[in-house]
């Protein structure tokens, strides 16, 4: 309780009009928590490991990965609208090579030099995470998905990572069933809970 008010307090500093709360759906007491703060139910999602190598060889196309920079900014953030149907806001934009300072790397796929995709790469005590992976409406279903999470994977292994991770949203089954026709796994189950400044 101590806790929640402190980060409610750093909350009314900050612009952001909206908060999430996150508790493993086996948590009886994280959950009761959050539902006494009267928090609503925004979405879940499942956290999975991959296991073993990667399945499934990958075609070669002429899609490369190219590393994020602070110009590449705004194509990210309009992409993130897409992906996860929020409102593009100029002002949220976050600068990618600010967020390398904190571990998190952004890529842009491109084929002939336009962009087609992206996805951001994060490192944590030796596990390695995958998040924010999209194509572009207009090039799905040409198997840039499945290329771009194979070459995720791979930077992720050349920095000798112990484990990757990624999340995704319980309801995005196409999302599910590609991660788990490559090798990744459930492993637990988050529900996220969201509060409005009043």
């Amino acid at each position: 309780s101590r806790l929640f008010l402190l980060v409610k307090d750093e909350w009314k500093k900050r612009k952001a009009q909206s908060m999430l709360l996150l508790s493993d759906i086996h948590s009886v007491s994280g959950l009761a928590f959050i539902k006494r703060t009267g928090a609503c139910y925004d979405h879940s999602e499942y956290e999975m490991f991959l296991k073993g190598e990667p399945k499934q060889a990958v075609r070669c196309s002429d899609m490369i990965l190219r590393r994020a920079n602070n110009k590449d900014a705004k194509q990210l953030a309009m992409q993130d609208a897409i992906y996860f149907d929020i409102e593009y806001k100029e002002e949220n934009i976050s600068m990618p090579e600010e967020e390398e300072k904190w571990g998190r790397y952004s890529f842009i796929a491109e084929v002939d030099g336009k962009a087609i995709g992206k996805v951001r790469l994060e490192i944590t005590e030796g596990t390695g995470g995958i998040y924010g992976l999209g194509v572009l409406p207009e090039h799905r279903k040409k198997g840039y998905g499945r290329e771009l999470l194979y070459k995720g994977i791979e930077k992720l292994k050349e920095k000798n990572v112990d484990e990757i991770m990624l999340q995704v949203v319980v309801k995005n089954k196409n999302a599910l069933n590609l991660y788990k026709s490559c090798g990744f796994e459930e492993t637990s189950t988050m529900e996220y809970y969201g509060m409005a400044k009043e």
